[in-house]
């Protein structure tokens, strides 16, 4: 077992030691610089082995590159509680995301136990240090130094019971993105409230709190349908499934032109043809092996999709939202595993006619041979009968050449 399957094997571990580092990092926040920053460059640079955004093994592109080091840098000139407060929304939102993924109850426990250290942290220590209430939660003190450490703690202690093959780095967008801004609403909701009411930190988070519970409320009763309303459920489905035209008839064309064309060309510039009467298309080029084509005009506004050797770059008439672009790659997938099967069956094809060739020249080579066998016994026979048995040969003759031409005749 290499390091990289180590790692993956103790995640959870990797980021108990992250959210540890990163508890000394916020305690000495306002004590020791030197503290401060050494704890800073260990939380991030285990935050950095741990990420769950790239694989151990997958290598990095020069931007995500230069990226992660100029975060790092501007983190470690320019950290105020802001940013902190910030980057443990980001924290909260990558961790929190992973409770709603199909893992095990542990693997849950594991995340849930995270979330919960991150949410308390920036509510019982950030969020005061930003309305410079901390005189309000001293009682919380206590807390915070000696007892959220048994958080991340007690995850050392917890075995992981995912296999390497599914501990691999899953990210939910939609959830992660939507505790996100949860994150950023209490944050920026508490302060506020606690900048323009004056009123005690306590106060400040039962104000936020309870909104947000009603908020919640509020927006689980909408999510699911009723007699008198949809649903917003049923409404952002929508939105995810429209591309223009329907999707299941979009499929249905395409399952039609592989019917109907043979050739992996043919049925490529049929499907792009198809792709153009799309309202919101402009243009298309692609990529297919060594055929390219295009169709239509390019524009500013231009996506680049591959599967395979299936190469499409879409030029549409306004900017690409997210959901359109999730359909848009499948829709290149369901194009180029049909330009694939196409592939396969001119491949048979090719197979099978040189099968068939090759069988029917040796079976020809092989009835000729058989041919000249029988003239060359009655060549044989002429050279060595007598003038006596000439009558006998002439009978021979006659009985064996209607049989030679037959199968001359059958053969050719």
């Amino acid at each position: 077992m290499n390091l990289n399957q180590i790692l993956l094997k103790n995640s959870h571990r990797v980021m108990a030691l992250m959210l540890l580092s990163l508890h000394a990092f916020l305690i000495f926040f306002d004590k020791d610089v030197a503290f401060r920053q050494m704890f800073y460059f260990l939380s991030f640079g285990i935050f950095l082995v741990w990420q769950p955004v790239w694989r151990g093994n997958q290598k990095l592109s020069l931007v995500a590159l230069v990226g992660l080091v100029a975060i790092g840098l501007f983190g470690f000139f320019y950290f105020n509680w802001w940013l902190t407060a910030l980057w443990l929304a980001i924290l909260f939102g990558l961790l929190g995301g992973r409770i709603f993924s199909g893992d095990s109850k542990k693997n849950r426990l594991i995340h849930i136990l995270a979330a919960s250290y991150l949410l308390a942290m920036l509510l019982l220590w950030v969020v005061p240090k930003l309305l410079k209430a901390t005189e309000d939660l001293q009682a919380a003190e206590f807390v915070i130094f000696y007892m959220m450490p048994f958080l991340p703690l007690s995850i050392l202690f917890i075995h992981n019971t995912l296999s390497l093959a599914d501990d691999s780095p899953v990210v939910d967008f939609f959830y992660t993105l939507m505790l996100f801004m949860l994150a950023i609403i209490i944050i920026l909701g508490s302060y506020a409230i606690g900048t323009l009411q004056q009123v005690n930190y306590i106060q400040v988070m039962f104000y936020t709190i309870s909104g947000m519970a009603v908020i919640l409320f509020g927006l689980s009763y909408l999510w699911r349908p009723s007699t008198r309303f949809s649903g917003v459920e049923l409404l952002m489905s929508r939105y995810l499934l429209s591309i223009g035209m329907p999707f299941e008839h979009w499929v249905k064309n395409i399952a039609t032109l592989a019917e109907h064309e043979t050739t992996p060309n043919g049925f490529t510039q049929a499907a792009m043809n198809e792709m153009m009467k799309l309202g919101w298309v402009s243009g298309i080029s692609w990529m297919a092996d060594e055929t390219r084509g295009q169709l239509g005009h390019k524009t500013s506004y231009s996506t680049e999709f591959n599967f395979k050797d299936f190469y499409m770059t879409l030029h549409s008439r306004w900017q690409m939202s997210p959901a359109l672009y999730v359909h848009v790659k499948l829709l290149t997938q369901i194009m180029g595993e049909f330009y694939e099967a196409k592939r396969r069956e001119e491949t048979l094809r090719q197979n099978t006619y040189m099968q068939a060739f090759y069988e029917t020249g040796s079976r020809l080579t092989h009835d000729i041979k058989n041919i000249l066998q029988s003239v060359g016994t009655l060549v044989t026979a002429a050279q060595q009968t007598s003038e006596e048995d000439n009558e006998d040969l002439l009978k021979l003759i006659k009985k064996q050449l209607p049989v030679l031409n037959q199968r001359i005749a059958a053969t050719l």
